[in-house]
């Protein structure tokens, strides 16, 4: 039987991710306290100044 992957895209239509992942980060990336009113899109690493692999990770 052939393995089947499926995708789903988890940016706030079909859940609220971002909710879910500054809770349990609590609420800090890196070094830096932040609120979901200070994420404007998921490109943490450019704003941040944080590497991808530790974006990647947050999420």
């Amino acid at each position: 039987m052939k393995k089947k992957i499926i995708w789903v895209d988890l940016d706030e239509v079909l859940a609220e991710t971002l909710d879910r992942c500054l809770e349990y980060n609590n609420y800090m990336i890196g070094n830096l306290k932040i609120s979901k009113d200070n994420v404007r899109d998921y490109y943490l690493h450019k704003k941040y100044e944080i590497n991808l692999e530790d974006s990647v990770e947050w999420f």
